[in-house]
């Protein structure tokens, strides 16, 4: 720009800015002046877009006070009131005016540009009683604007002015100023400090520890009681209010305070009550300490097992005297040691904090759960509360069902429960606990993640669970020679050729014979027993692949299953590393499959140990993609190499539109992320066909065989068997 051009400027901004200032002067309302500054500042600027934005009292997003617009610019109408309007995420909302050149926009600024068609602008933040409450975004969508020194000034000046003009129709209002005033001596006192008409019952002033710990807000008109909770309220308190003295407990802040009141005239002569909130929580929580430590759980202050008996006993009892039904809910967390072991002790102590947080906010429960050790918790439904009991079960379910926060970063936790009613099946306590905790153990036997009534036939099934958990103990402990690999044969339909096999771990006992991986695998992890039988399994697999290439077979891949606690060992590497010294094979020829759940754990962990194993030369699978909580982004990330789709998809694959439309969008998706496609459970010639026609090679199932012994393997695909594999 030439030395007249830059006077030129200098004289456009100057009048500009004496415009604006003009407008302190005006009488109108604050929506017209404000948008005539707009209309200034974007004919001088030479932009697109003007926007003034009020933030929504949730802070979730905009209110479109005034807009200005250039012959090319696009309204912000859509993106904050339109049918999806723009969600604020925290960084939006910046403390000092934010400059986004061209090419720089940030993360929380894309949803909003991608509406507005905005390449880059300028945010300035407004403020109301110190807090940001209206922003003034000047956009362009000229992908080489770039912000000048003295043009971001001239946004700066502008908006000061906009917000002295704010401010100005603020301060006209004297209460404002007196409230202002007082709430600033106020604010900073360690007690709660609430002024109220006598007459309406308004609000008139409340500080900031009566806003956080009774729950109000600026625009509370419930007056009285909507600080004064209902449940603390009495009969004639009203009548004799000063000489009172009342006990009231913030729940959010677990906070004690007691309420005491005065009679005042205000500034502008009306009578008014003043209420003092005196924080009385340490005072309570030493009246209390004796009778917890007698009765509660020291890490979640859950009642213990010795109340809980106690407590069982009288509300079997009132159950019989009243006719009526109660339930004892037995809940035992789903794996809750692999959070112990991968987490660590911290956090498996603060999931139980929060479990206990989240039973004692269900409706009809709150005085009535139980911590009896460990990851054990019991709920007690009393007769009274039984007509509740739908909402109850539906509440727990969820509530394990939603993923826990743990310091900032979120895990899922589910649990198995056992249900037992009473007195309907019996009156004894210890029986009755021991019969829901048999229920449980069904639920855990069935999949987890649910709960399950006592019948008696659950009772024989928890007594063959105890028989398979003692023979698996001794089975691990005398090295897992019990552990059989099979092999069920992976096609490439292409070819028509096998190119390797899953290898399945079945268990051939003495005592119960071949079992099922169904039948003990859930059961091996509960136990932490999984990881010396995967440690088996792995080992053989890698044998069977240096005795296949000895033979001359060079081109078969094995692949093999690691659990979730397998693979966060903090040993997982350098046991593969071990295996591969010690069977000399091709390390590509290993393929290591891993579960979609395994997104639920420490992602940035999960994806180093998938770095260093992929280090060694191994494949890494995604097991059941598409089941569980996996996303494409998850599965880029890992950079698996091979994608494993699960059998559900393949189950209704002829008749499902939605099947097809998945496995295609798979079979095509995975070449832009360079990974392999294998589709499993396939059972029919009419599944195979069209997994051909979507574009799939690989594929493995029944159709082409059952998981099966090594040696059988060899004799079907291989050609060739010897008299000893392992």
């Amino acid at each position: 720009m030439g030395r007249e051009e830059l006077l030129q400027d200098e004289l456009n901004r100057n009048k500009a800015t004496i415009e604006i200032v003009k407008l302190l002067g005006e009488n109108d309302g604050f929506e017209i002046i404000v948008s005539k500054a707009l209309k200034v500042m974007g004919k001088y600027l030479n932009v697109t877009n003007i926007n003034f934005l009020k933030l929504r009292s949730d802070r979730t997003g905009f209110a479109l006070i005034s807009e200005w617009m250039s012959e090319y610019g696009k309204s912000v109408a859509e993106a904050v009131s339109g049918s999806s309007p723009v969600k604020l995420t925290a960084d939006y909302v910046p403390d000092s005016i934010k400059v986004v050149n061209p090419g720089e926009m940030p993360e929380e600024y894309i949803a909003f540009s991608n509406v507005v068609d905005v390449k880059a602008c300028v945010t300035v933040p407004l403020r109301i009683n110190g807090a940001v409450e209206m922003l003034i975004n000047v956009c362009h969508n000229d992908a080489d604007r770039v912000w000048g020194e003295s043009t971001l000034q001239f946004i700066n000046a502008a908006g000061q002015i906009i917000q002295s003009i704010l401010s100005r129709r603020l301060s006209k209002n004297s209460m404002l100023r007196s409230f202002s005033a007082l709430k600033e001596i106020i604010d900073n006192s360690t007690n709660g400090v609430i002024v109220l008409d006598r007459q309406s019952r308004e609000i008139l002033l409340a500080n900031r520890v009566m806003q956080e710990h009774f729950m109000l807000t600026k625009d509370d008109a419930s007056g009285w009681y909507g600080f004064y909770d209902e449940s603390i309220r009495r009969p004639g308190l009203e009548d004799d209010l000063f000489a009172q003295v009342v006990e009231y407990y913030s729940k959010p802040y677990k906070t004690w305070f007691e309420l005491t009141f005065k009679e005042l005239v205000w500034v502008d002569g009306r009578k008014v009550i003043l209420c003092i909130a005196k924080d009385v929580t340490a005072q309570k929580k030493y009246q209390e300490k004796i009778e917890q430590q007698a009765n509660n759980d020291f890490l979640t202050g859950l009642y213990n097992r010795m109340r809980c008996e106690a407590d069982i006993a009288v509300a079997v009892r009132d159950a019989e005297r009243n006719r009526g039904t109660g339930l004892i809910m037995f809940i035992d967390l789903d794996d809750f040691k692999n959070i112990n072991d991968v987490l660590g002790h911290r956090f498996g102590d603060l999931l139980l904090q929060k479990i206990a947080e989240g039973l004692t906010d269900i409706d009809g429960i709150q005085n009535s759960c139980y911590r009896l050790g460990g990851d054990e918790f019991i709920v007690l439904v009393t007769y009274d509360q039984y007509v509740k009991v739908n909402s109850i079960l539906a509440s727990v379910v969820k509530l394990f069902n939603t993923p826990w926060d743990l310091e900032g970063t979120e895990y899922y936790s589910t649990m198995s429960m056992g249900i037992v009613r009473f007195p309907e099946e019996g009156w004894d306590v210890n029986e009755l606990i021991k019969k829901a905790d048999i229920a449980m153990y069904g639920a855990k036997r069935n999949g987890k993640n649910q709960y399950q009534f006592y019948n008696s036939g659950t009772e024989v099934s928890t007594l063959k669970r105890l028989d398979i958990e003692r023979n698996m103990r001794k089975a691990v402990s005398a090295g897992c020679e019990e552990f059989l690999p099979y092999v069920q044969p992976i096609i490439n339909i292409d070819t028509k050729e096998c190119i390797g096999g899953e290898v399945l771990v079945r268990w051939d006992n003495p005592e119960m014979g071949l079992l099922m991986p169904g039948e003990f695998l859930s059961l091996a992890e509960s136990l932490g027993l999984i990881v010396d039988i995967g440690d088996r399994i792995l080992e053989c697999t890698c044998q069977t692949l240096e005795k296949w290439e000895s033979k001359g077979k060079n081109d078969m891949v094995m692949h093999v299953n690691l659990s979730s606690v397998q693979m966060l060992q903090n040993n997982i590497v350098d046991k593969v590393e071990k295996c591969i010294s010690k069977y000399k094979f091709t390390p590509s020829n290993l393929v290591l499959e891993i579960r979609e759940n395994l997104a639920l754990h420490d992602i940035e962990r999960v994806k180093r140990i998938v770095r260093d194993l992929k280090a060694l030369g191994v494949k890494i699978a995604l097991d059941d993609f598409g089941t569980g909580y996996s996303s494409l982004s998850y599965v880029k990330d890992m950079a698996f190499d091979i994608i494993k789709v699960g059998q559900s998809f393949v189950q209704d694959i002829v008749d499902s539109e939605y099947a097809k439309t998945f496995v295609r969008f798979i079979a095509e998706i995975s070449e832009t992320i360079n990974a392999g496609v294998c589709i499993e459970g396939v059972e029919t010639s009419e599944q195979c066909e069209l997994l051909e026609e979507l574009g799939i090679s690989v594929i493995q199932g029944y159709y082409f065989g059952y998981p099966m012994p090594i040696k059988e393997f060899e004799k079907r695909f291989l050609k060739y068997s010897w008299c000893k594999i392992l």
